[in-house]
């Protein structure tokens, strides 16, 4: 069995992570502008708050916007507070999140089985592509499925306890209820379908959990979420909870705003996604040897596959509609680990499926950095006037961008060498501090241009107009760039004008438009508005109202 006085010391142990978690999420936080849609949309909210010095109701574009609750937002208005409206700033919660969620999954593991085994599924979560990215973001999954996940685990808790835990259903309904807080009834939801699959799963025993403690996390629930959610119908009526509910319906029923995927969408992001945990866990996900944790294993395995199984239902499918797997995910991928850290021997077929993806993805990295440094091979290759017209920004790549792969592909090579030696927690720690350095590099120098490419020319046209005295809006295509990069606050925060009026109306002020290069057709039917320039895939115009019309003639 390998030594691994180092993580005998919690205290160290913890240290150390939050030293790695560090590394790993904070650098380049602010390098690239939020993407559109969420990350604008989030961000955009918070700074009305700022703006409006409304912090119960969250807006967009200063119209009510019910999608979600305020939790989220209010951490990210905290953040603009010290740090300034900024792209750091809409991203800092997550990245601290991070750093909460290393400690978490530490400090569960190291109760649960041992300090090492904590410091194993610490290093699995961190050490896997789309949880790393997702604390990099500013979306609201990272926040949301932490609190969903302890929900789970405090329920766990509860149900396993000798006798009645009342504390333990007081905490599960406490992270349960701040789910509800952050992205809706749904965070109940999980919890409770989760609860469900457990109940079926014992054949609906009576003496699963005692009423007490039902009665307990239900009401703490309801009490948590009653912050807003009953301050806001109490203020508003019931408008919210309805067209939330109705919402949901909709992303049940059919695509929303064109996110339409196949069924197995979600098991190719998972599987692919979260490499290596993925790989790693696989043999888990449908059962596992006797002694490894069997109760919380099966919480966990069923928490993977109401999530897996929900949102493959759901006809809307976007990414990150999954990443609450990648939790329970990683635990299974730490019990694997932790066995074969401990002597069990390791299944050549695990060694090939780790070798063949990580050279999959040192490739793709290697093939992402020579295109960036050679677009004019692709350019002939991308279909679509937009997608055609966006590679023709002039976008400087610092020409070692291929390398990037080349550091993946010897992490790669280097944690099978370890492994072989039987250093198996050197070879985790290689591979964690590699893929970070990876990473890294990918949000310092790919991100930045690929999104230069995408967005880029447009979020550029609307910081030239921030805090101008000018409206700003977008044809053809849905945005929230202009609102959070145009600093768009002179409606005085009543009620935006409508694009209509924008267009063709009597306007007081100039209005500036951003076209998509392949919609610019729907702008022959506004005869004032006059075209500025074109960048990228994007086309901008100019409309002024009438009186400076005249004084532009004269």
């Amino acid at each position: 069995m390998q030594k691994d006085r180092l993580f005998d010391d919690r205290l160290i142990a913890q240290l150390f992570l939050l030293a790695i978690a560090s590394l790993s999420f904070f650098p380049f936080l602010g390098t690239t502008h939020l993407f559109d849609w969420d990350e604008i949309n989030f961000a955009e909210s918070a700074r009305e708050m700022i703006v409006t010095g409304d912090f119960l109701r969250v807006r967009i574009n200063y119209e009510p916007f019910w999608e979600k609750p305020p939790l989220f937002f209010w951490m990210q208005v905290v953040a603009m507070k010290i740090f300034g409206v900024s792209d750091f700033a809409a991203r800092l919660p997550n990245a601290l999140f991070g750093l909460i969620t290393a400690l978490v999954l530490f400090r569960i593991g190291a109760k649960e089985q041992s300090s090492r085994f904590g410091v194993i599924w610490s290093l699995a979560y961190m050490g896997s592509l789309l949880p790393h990215l997702y604390f990099r973001s500013g979306i609201i999954d990272p926040v949301f499925n932490l609190f969903i996940f302890l929900g789970v685990y405090y329920l766990y808790l509860t149900v396993s306890a000798s006798g009645i835990s009342r504390k333990q259903a007081v905490l599960a309904g406490l992270f349960t209820g701040l789910a509800v807080l952050t992205k809706g009834p749904v965070g109940f939801l999980l919890v409770l379908l989760t609860f469900l699959a457990y109940w079926v799963s014992k054949r609906f025993s009576r003496s699963i959990a005692h009423y007490q403690e039902v009665l307990l996390f239900a009401l703490t629930v309801f009490m948590i979420s009653a912050i807003w959610f009953g301050y806001e119908t109490y203020q508003n009526g019931p408008w919210y909870l309805v067209e939330f509910i109705q919402y949901q319906i909709e992303l049940f029923r059919q695509p929303v705003a064109g996110h339409a995927q196949p069924w197995y969408y979600h098991f190719v992001v998972v599987f692919l996604g979260c490499f290596p945990t993925s790989i790693i866990g696989l043999g888990y996900l449908v059962g596992s040897p006797k002694g490894d944790m069997s109760q919380l294993n099966h919480w966990f395995r069923l928490l993977f596959w109401v999530v897996l199984l929900l949102f493959t239902i759901v006809t809307t499918k976007i990414v990150h509609y999954s990443s609450l797997t990648y939790l329970p995910l990683s635990f299974l991928a730490a019990l694997q680990l932790n066995r074969w850290v401990s002597g069990v021997p390791i299944r050549k077929l695990y060694s090939i499926l780790y070798l063949f993806f990580g050279i999959v993805w040192s490739a793709l990295f290697v093939s992402l950095g020579y295109v960036l440094n050679h677009i004019d091979l692709v350019k002939g290759l991308v279909k679509g006037k937009f997608a055609q017209a966006s590679l023709t920004v002039e976008v400087l790549a610092a020409g070692w961008e291929p390398l990037i792969g080349l550091i993946f592909l010897l992490t790669v090579f280097l944690t099978i060498w370890l492994w072989r030696r039987g250093a198996q927690l050197q070879a985790i720690l290689v591979h964690v501090i590699g893929f970070s350095v990876t990473m890294t590099c990918v949000a310092g120098a790919v991100l930045p241009k690929i999104e230069a490419y995408s967005q880029g020319p447009a979020i550029e046209f609307f910081e030239k107009y921030a805090e101008s005295d000018v409206y700003l809006t977008t044809v053809g295509y849905k945005s929230y760039a202009h609102y959070f990069y145009g600093r768009v606050d002179s409606y005085d925060q009543q009620e935006a004008p409508a694009q209509d009026w924008l267009l063709s109306g009597p306007i007081d002020k100039p209005v500036y438009l951003s076209v998509k290069i392949n919609k610019e057709g729907k702008m022959s039917a506004y005869n004032d508005a006059r075209r500025l320039y074109q960048k990228g895939g994007f086309v901008f115009y100019e409309r002024l109202p009438l009186f400076s019309q005249s004084d532009q003639n004269r």
